[in-house]
Formats: structure tokens, sequence, C-alpha cells
């Protein structure tokens, strides 16, 4: 019976909630394009998810320098604020990456 049990449980697909997204973090050299990306392609798997915790979850995980004390500077409150603040940062990258 525990093993019909075991195997039950561990084949059932788990739910993922919002702290999931705590575990996402930008990797060195990663684009914040491509951070972005990732990030939204694992948070679209979360039925209702806390939009608190993904604002939290995704400045916690990005390294980009620049970005990263812009948005730390004013809280955001809304995803809407996040998102404008990522595409400014996005925009910048890619004009650097454009003049070197």
């Amino acid at each position: 019976m525990n093993k019909f049990i075991h195997r039950f449980i561990s084949s059932r697909p788990t739910t993922k909630t919002s702290a999931y997204l705590l575990n996402i973090q930008q990797n060195l050299g990663q684009s914040l394009r491509s951070y972005v990306q990732r990030f939204q392609d694992k948070s679209v798997q979360i039925p209702d998810p806390n939009k608190k915790v993904i604002i939290a979850a995704f400045t916690n995980g990005f390294i980009v320098e620049e970005l990263n004390t812009e948005v730390h500077k004013k809280y955001l409150r809304t995803l809407r604020e996040l998102w404008q603040k990522v595409e400014k940062g996005i925009q910048s990258e890619n004009l650097n990456r454009i003049n070197r």
C-alpha cells in the first residue's frame, strides 16, 4: 500500500506558487531581455500569482547594476511600473551593446 501511495503522489503534477519565482536568478552574463523572458516563462505556470511576490522575486533575482539601483530608488507598487522600468533597462542594454 505504501508503494502505491508513494508512486501515486510522485506522479501527480505539483502546483507552483508565486514563491517558486524566488528561486529564479539572473545568470552572470545573461542579458536582461533573456532573464525577463525566462522569468515570464516560469511565471505563467503559476495559477493566480501574487503580484507583490512577483515584483519582489523579479527585483531580487536580477543583477543588472544600473537597473537594480533605479528599481530600488522607488518602491514599485504595480507590475506595470516594474515592466516599464525593465523595458527602459533593456533599451539601455541594447544601446550599450550597439555602441561597443
